[in-house]
């Protein structure tokens, strides 16, 4: 701001060399046409004055980012976002997180894209598991009233299906317990198998 002050000051100057007895700078000073520099005082009064109506946009603050640019931003890169925007964050996210940006929106605070783990799943899907029978049962028990798992030959309940029975191989300490199916649901109602498997490993 005090460089754009000093520039049209300057060009005023440039075209008319009588203004310089106007100047902000030389104001105050026993001679006007004096090149000592300004003094802090003179400096001060420069950047607390009044500012010009051509410099007034410069010192505007941006326009606040809109919903879908913090989302797209979270997205991209959440550590980043969420050291920047930590109150904004906190804010958004007790608001709620829109429905359908929920599954990416989540994949990407959990650090959930993972090759690794990706390829993991793909494995796991064709091993078998000591849980898979009480899994089975709970299938139907989980979210009956969600037309997503009702039907026992539906791919709400295949998926679940199959995220809980690779869970269950990839993590042997845990294993499977009835709750995780609660936890897998929601997460696929918002993504695919294979990134609520991740999701869930994260």
């Amino acid at each position: 701001m005090l460089l754009a002050r000093l520039e049209k000051e300057n060009a005023k100057i440039a075209t008319n060399p009588k203004s310089i007895k106007a100047c902000p700078i030389d104001r105050g000073l026993p001679n006007s046409r004096q090149s000592r520099p300004p003094s802090m005082a003179q400096l001060k009064d420069m950047v607390t004055g009044p500012q010009p109506a051509a410099l007034r946009y410069s010192t505007m603050p941006p326009p606040p980012m809109t919903d879908l640019e913090f989302w797209a931003a979270l997205v991209k890169d959440y550590p980043q976002t969420a050291a920047r925007l930590p109150t904004l964050l906190g804010n958004k996210i007790r608001k709620g997180i829109p429905p359908p940006l929920r599954g990416v929106v989540w994949q990407s605070m959990s650090g959930a894209r993972d090759t690794h783990l990706e390829e993991r799943f793909e494995q796991l899907t064709g091993e078998s598991s000591p849980h898979e029978p009480v899994i089975v049962k709970d299938l139907s028990r989980t979210f009956p009233g969600v037309d997503m798992f009702q039907d026992a030959d539906g791919d709400g309940q295949r998926m679940l299906g199959r995220v809980l029975k690779c869970y269950s191989i990839f993590d042997p300490e845990i294993g499977y317990c009835q709750g995780l199916a609660f936890l897998v649901g929601p997460l696929l109602m918002h993504m695919p198998d294979q990134a609520a498997f991740c999701v869930l490993v994260r």
